[in-house]
C-alpha cells in the first residue's frame, strides 16, 4: 500500500494558550485493517483499541474513508498527560474524515477547545474516550451540529479560546 496522504494532528491540553505543532509521532494504518461500515464504528474501536493504555496519557489518530468503508490508523501517544501530537499516514486514495483520541482518568470531561478547534478547521469529527473513573464513555464533535457552550457565565461574547462541549454520547467505553 502506498501512502501518498498525511494530516498532523495537534491536541494541546485546555490551559494552553495556542496549538504547538510538533509532529513527532507517526500514525500509520493497521497492517490489516478493518472496514467499517461507518464513521461511528471506526471511532468507537479506534477508541477502545487506545483506552487500556491510556489511564494517564492521551493517545490518539486519524480516522479516514475509502470507497464507502472507514478505518483507522494505528493508536499513538507521545507520553502527555494533556497533549497529543502525531501525523497520520494514510493511502492515496483516501479521504481524511476524523480523529480520535482520548481524555486520560482524571482530565476534562467533554471536548475541549482545542479539540473544537481543530475539528471545525478541518471539517472533521472528532471522537473522544472521556476516561474519568464514574462512567466512562466516547463521545463524538461534529462541527456546525454538536452543541457548544461558553466556559465563563459573563455577557462578554463567548471566544475560541473558552468554547467546549459535553459531545454527543457515542458509546460507553
Amino acid at each position: 500500500m502506498k501512502l501518498l496522504k498525511a494530516a498532523s494532528l495537534s491536541f494541546v491540553g485546555l490551559l494552553a494558550l495556542c496549538f504547538q505543532a510538533k509532529a513527532e509521532l507517526l500514525s500509520l494504518p493497521l497492517q490489516n485493517p478493518t472496514a467499517f461500515e461507518s464513521i461511528d464504528q471506526a471511532g468507537v474501536a479506534a477508541v477502545r483499541m487506545s483506552a487500556d493504555a491510556s489511564k494517564s496519557v492521551e493517545y490518539g489518530g486519524c480516522i479516514y474513508k475509502i470507497d464507502d468503508k472507514f478505518y483507522h490508523t494505528t493508536p499513538v501517544t507521545d507520553g502527555q498527560f494533556s497533549e497529543f501530537h502525531a501525523t497520520c499516514e494514510f493511502p492515496g486514495n483516501a479521504q481524511f474524515v476524523g480523529i480520535f483520541h482520548t481524555h486520560p482518568s482524571n482530565y476534562m470531561v467533554g471536548v475541549s477547545p482545542h479539540d473544537i478547534a481543530f475539528a471545525q478547521q478541518n471539517k472533521v469529527i472528532s471522537y473522544i474516550g472521556l476516561l474519568e473513573a464514574t462512567s466512562p464513555v466516547i463521545v463524538k464533535y461534529i462541527p456546525g451540529k454538536t452543541k457548544v457552550m461558553c466556559m465563563t457565565d459573563s455577557s462578554l461574547s463567548c471566544s475560541s479560546a473558552n468554547k467546549y462541549s459535553k459531545g454527543e454520547v457515542v458509546s460507553p467505553l
